[in-house]
C-alpha cells in the first residue's frame, strides 16, 4: 500500500492497461466460444460495441500519461466522464427497455428465471453509476472542488459493482441457471472491470493530490524515495537523477 501512496501513477498505468488486456482477452475467448456453440459469425457491431467500451478508459490512460500535471489535466478526464455517462445512459434505457417483457411471463418466478428481475437490478445500480460519474465529471470540471467527497464516493462505486456482481450470481444459482463455460467467461469479463476500479481509487485517493506537481518533479521524487527505501543503488540514483535534471 505504501508503494501505491509514493507511485500513484505508475499502479494506474499498470491496473488501466491490466484492465484493458484481460477484458480484451476474455472477450475474444468469449466472442469464439460463443460463436462455436451457436454457429454464428462475430457481428461488426459486437466488436464495435467492445471499442466503444473501452474509449473511457483509453482517455483516461491517455490522460494519465500524457497530461496529468499539466494545465489540460481536466480535458481528458473530463471527456472519459462524459463518454461514461453517455455509455451509462445508453445501457440504462436497453434495461428499462427490457422490462416491458415482464407481462409475458405468468409468473413472477418465471420472468425471475428469465432475466427480466435482473433488468430491474440493472437498472437501480444503473442509475446509481449514472449519479456516481455525473459527480465526477462535474468534480473534474470544478478543479476537483469535491475532491473530499469524491475519494469517499470512489470507494462506494467500486463496493457496488462488486456487490451487483456477487448478486448477480447469486441469483443465477438460486434460479438454477446453468453454470456453463461461457457463463464463467461472462462473469470473467465482469469481474475484469475492478481492474479499471483499482485504477480510479488510486487516482482519486492519491494521484488527485499530486495533480499540481510538474511530471519531472514527480519522476525526482518517486526515485529518491526508491533509492531511499533500498530499492536502487547510489550510481543508479545519481545517473537517473542526471538525467531527468538534464530534462528541466
Amino acid at each position: 500500500m505504501n508503494r501505491i501512496k509514493q507511485e500513484p501513477l505508475k499502479f494506474i498505468k499498470i491496473f488501466s492497461i491490466l484492465y484493458i488486456v484481460f477484458s480484451l482477452v476474455t472477450r475474444i475467448i468469449y466472442y469464439a466460444t460463443t460463436s462455436a456453440v451457436y454457429k454464428y459469425p462475430i457481428s461488426f457491431s459486437t466488436i464495435f460495441s467492445f471499442i466503444i467500451s473501452v474509449v473511457p478508459i483509453s482517455l483516461f490512460i491517455i490522460y494519465i500519461y500524457k497530461f496529468f500535471g499539466t494545465n489540460k489535466t481536466q480535458i481528458l478526464l473530463s471527456l472519459s466522464y462524459g463518454v461514461s455517462i453517455l455509455l451509462s445512459l445508453i445501457a440504462l434505457v436497453q434495461n428499462i427497455r427490457n422490462v416491458r417483457y415482464i407481462s409475458y411471463y405468468s409468473s413472477a418466478a418465471q420472468a425471475l428465471r428469465y432475466g427480466v428481475i435482473d433488468s430491474l437490478i440493472n437498472i437501480l445500480f444503473g442509475i446509481i453509476g449514472l449519479a456516481f460519474a455525473i459527480f465526477f465529471l462535474i468534480t473534474s470540471l470544478s478543479n476537483f472542488k469535491q475532491l473530499k467527497i469524491a475519494k469517499k464516493i470512489v470507494l462506494i462505486n467500486a463496493a457496488i459493482s462488486i456487490f451487483s456482481m456477487l448478486f448477480g450470481f447469486i441469483l443465477d444459482l438460486i434460479t438454477g441457471y446453468s453454470i456453463t463455460i461461457i457463463y464463467g467467461l461472462s462473469f470473467l469479463i465482469s469481474l475484469s472491470s475492478l481492474l479499471s476500479h483499482m485504477a480510479y481509487i488510486v487516482f482519486w485517493l492519491y494521484a488527485v493530490d499530486m495533480r499540481n506537481m510538474p511530471p519531472l518533479e514527480y519522476d525526482l521524487i518517486t526515485l529518491k524515495k526508491k533509492f531511499e527505501n533500498g530499492e536502487i543503488t547510489e550510481a543508479d540514483y545519481n545517473l537517473a537523477k542526471e538525467r531527468i535534471l538534464n530534462e528541466l
